[in-house]
């Protein structure tokens, strides 16, 4: 017997029930599907336990609710204190410092944020202030945060987006509106030297990021990484960029621009395969070094595209963009972010019943119900090119599972997907997660084995999940 629910993001937790809200977005449903035919390859890699992370704000109160919330997601790992907010937080103060010069205390301090990460059982990466180029300043914190609080994160990360800085070398209270100075690549990667020295002479074994993403999308990208790692080298253990491929975009932006960013000069099918080239160019023997995307979303705040970041159109674009990072064996995928007043954060605010958006679902049901241990290839011929497949296979004690993931980001096309004779194991039961637009949040279908249909149809703007048992 088929079991078929669909899920409704209702007050603490998931509610099964009949759906019957309208579509977030009007657009094409029930497309004539266009047949492709799945072919799962060979193995791309395994990825990393680093991979599955997400901005933490410390402008958001943290509590046990939080830590329910959290519990829910396959991320593990965060990013603290998120965003620019690194630069410009006194952590053994308590203080967020403003561009015009003026501070606050936010309301989550560095002890509670320790106590809530043992909660979860999180691994951290901790920004320290690097535009105040004070390196005796982030030493001081990293020794607060070890010795007097008794945690060790997994890694350091030395500011945040260097470019992008308005007060280069000003100590916080020199701090005004008026500063419009950054670094330079050649400046920061002084900075970074600067600080790992700082940071080591406290913990000889802190592993640091050496780049904490630019802050011009991917313009100029490489130049910084091939300053920071030609003279850092070996010395710093990962860089790290930040992929909001859509940008702001413009006042005639449209649903297709929005999508077609994933395959765009910022999107991490181009621009990753040139930085990991930049990093053997600069620095022969590091050619390992891992590359982190220590903030990733769709697009940038404040421009034509935060309506669909705020609908279930970022959970399409996210699926596809996660299918990339995994493809390319990227070693980190942080959202941006927890809570935030940014259109695609899970939640608009601390009131979690209310502020929720789409995306969470992604990653608290969907993702979170996967099985990940070995990246297989996948591939759909004919081809389609606003198709994104992939493959993870995990082999256990109790057994061999298998996930197929696939997102449809044409707006018009629909495909079916053919899975008979695909290296797929469709003979197996399994769980079927679907979402397009047309509902407020994924499905669910239970199959029994040698029940599982030999093909799935995904609308534009459909996301697909298949779990076997």
């Amino acid at each position: 017997m088929l079991g078929v629910v669909a899920l409704l993001l209702v007050g603490g937790g998931f509610t099964v029930g009949l759906l019957s809200a309208p579509p977030l977005k009007p657009r094409l449903v029930h497309a004539v599907p266009v047949p492709v035919t799945l072919t799962v390859g060979s193995t791309l890699g395994f990825p990393a336990p680093s991979f599955w992370g997400t901005n933490l704000r410390v402008h958001a109160s943290l509590g046990p609710y939080d830590a329910y919330r959290f519990n829910q997601t396959v991320n593990t790992w965060v990013r603290w204190p998120g965003g620019a907010t690194g630069d410009a937080f006194n952590m053994t103060a308590n203080e967020i410092r403003n561009d015009s010069g003026g501070s606050y205390r936010p309301p989550q301090t560095a002890a509670e944020f320790v106590t809530w990460c043992s909660w979860i059982h999180c691994h951290a990466i901790v920004e320290l202030p690097a535009e105040i180029n004070d390196s005796s300043t982030a030493a001081y914190e990293v020794r607060y945060l070890e010795d007097s609080l008794g945690f060790h994160p997994n890694y350091w990360e030395i500011g945040n987006e260097p470019a992008a800085w308005r007060h280069f070398n000003h100590p916080w209270t020199g701090w005004s509106s008026n500063d419009s100075v950054n670094a330079t690549p050649f400046q920061y990667a002084y900075v970074v030297k600067e600080y790992v020295s700082a940071i080591r002479a406290v913990d000889a074994r802190a592993k640091i990021i050496g780049l904490p993403g630019v802050g011009t999308g991917s313009s100029g990208e490489t130049a910084w990484i091939q300053n920071v790692v030609a003279y850092n080298g070996a010395t710093i253990d990962a860089v790290a960029v930040h992929t909001y491929p859509a940008g702001t975009g413009s006042s005639g932006s449209t649903l297709a621009d929005f999508y077609a960013s994933l395959d765009g000069p910022g999107s991490l099918t181009k621009k990753i395969p040139a930085d990991r080239a930049q990093i053997l160019r600069a620095c022969p023997t590091c050619g390992s070094m891992p590359i982190f995307s220590t903030e990733t979303s769709s697009a940038n705040d404040g421009g034509a595209y935060d309506a669909l970041m705020a609908s279930e159109a970022q959970a399409a674009y996210m699926m596809a963009e996660t299918i990339e990072g995994l493809a390319l064996n990227l070693s980190n995928l942080d959202y941006f972010a927890y809570v935030s007043t940014f259109h695609g954060a899970w939640f608009a605010d601390n009131s979690h019943r209310s502020s929720m958006r789409p995306v969470f679902a992604l990653y608290s049901y969907m993702f979170n119900n996967s099985s990940f241990g070995r990246t297989l290839g996948a591939s759909v011929a004919p081809a389609a090119g606003s198709l994104y497949t992939i493959v993870e296979e995990n082999a256990s004690q109790t057994g061999r599972t298998a996930t197929l993931m696939a997102a449809n980001v044409d707006t018009v096309t629909a495909y079916s997907l053919r899975l008979t004779d695909s290296g797929f194991a469709t003979t197996r039961a399994a769980t079927v997660f679907y979402w397009d637009a047309s509902t407020s949040a994924p499905t669910v279908t239970t199959y029994p084995a040698g029940r599982m249909p030999s093909s799935f149809t995904l609308q534009p703007q459909g996301i697909l999940e298949v779990v076997t048992a």
